[in-house]
């Protein structure tokens, strides 16, 4: 069961990854935020879906924000 509900993750992951090249990341942003993101969740989100698999450094990096920043904001995320 866990390969399964690993292999639906890595597919939306994958169909994200493409449909979020095709649209404008504001509206993203906006759409996370009117589904109860915080913008700075929404931004980091969205960084990590455009990354993959990726070190929080590297997200950090891409976003120009620090370590302790993404860490906190990931930690919010995994809550909801």
């Amino acid at each position: 069961m866990l390969n399964d509900v690993k292999g639906i993750y890595l597919a939306v992951e994958k169909y994200l990854h493409i449909y979020l090249r095709n649209m404008d990341q504001q509206h993203i942003i906006a759409t996370l935020i009117d589904n109860g993101f915080s913008k700075k969740e929404a931004q980091v989100y969205i960084a990590s879906l455009q990354l993959g698999t990726a070190p929080i450094s590297s997200i950090a990096r891409t976003m120009g924000e620090n370590r302790v920043t993404i860490y906190a904001t990931m930690k919010n995320l995994i809550a909801k």
